[in-house]
């Protein structure tokens, strides 16, 4: 791969909306876009009684095979990697989870993915959805026990218009970080700096300032909190 400059991906599809083919091409500083080809990876499809199986071979020989299993409705509710070793932990409710998979599930405004990275270390993430189908809200949870998730991280997406024009792209931000309360205060722990700004529910403003990247202690008393990280809002009972 190229050192500096730009790749450039190019994906083939089949008529039925499969990826067939990608193609990762290298575009030097001042040197011709396309004019050296680093990687190809094609793809093979196998249909199941579940689903499919994709068997993907780059043009170096490597190869990895993944699993699709699919509902009657046609989603995807699990990805198998059958490069992995068979290892699995108990999961909820009497099932197993396997390390390395993703289980999906669905509901009217969204759906759920699962994975477990580690034997220690599950994560459980809702995609919710707005009326116009565009990601509204992720939320990330932390498996601490059977039965048991606590919230790990959450992101919320805004829309709007570029310079109001309703015909130009729409633009979507995302603010990341994580908001949660002790007593008698909130803690934010972000990865950069960021505007804070702290509401009560009757939408007056306490409190404001700029924090930089790691875990700040806001005090406060106890009741009901919005708080915005770049604008993006974060609810908080504090104790």
């Amino acid at each position: 791969m190229p050192q500096k400059g730009l790749l450039i991906l190019k994906y083939t599809y089949g008529e039925d909306g499969r990826l067939l083919k990608l193609e990762i091409y290298g575009k030097e500083r001042n040197d011709q876009m396309f004019e050296k080809l680093y990687l190809t990876y094609n793809c093979a499809y196998m249909m199941t009684d579940s689903g499919y199986v994709v068997e993907q071979t780059s043009s170096d020989l490597d190869k990895n095979k993944t699993e699709y299993v699919l509902d009657k409705k046609g989603r995807v509710i699990r990805v198998i990697d059958r490069d992995e070793e068979d290892r699995y932990i108990p999961g909820d409710n009497g099932q197993r989870y396997r390390i390395g998979d993703f289980y999906y599930s669905y509901t009217d405004s969204g759906y759920t993915k699962l994975h477990c990275m580690r034997t220690d270390f599950c994560t459980k993430t809702d995609f919710v959805f707005d009326k116009k189908g565009r990601l509204k809200k992720e939320i990330v949870y932390k498996r601490t026990g059977e039965n048991q998730w606590d919230l790990y991280d959450s992101y919320e997406y805004f829309y709007f218009y570029q310079d109001g024009n309703p015909y130009s792209n729409i633009k979507v931000g995302k603010a990341s970080g994580r908001v949660y309360s002790t007593e008698d205060a909130a803690v934010v722990e972000t990865e950069q700096i960021v505007d804070v700004a702290v509401y009560t529910f009757g939408g007056q403003q306490i409190e404001r300032r700029r924090i930089g990247a790691g875990t700040t202690r806001i005090p406060l008393p106890a009741g009901f909190y919005i708080i915005t990280l770049g604008g993006t809002g974060h609810k908080v009972i504090v104790k």
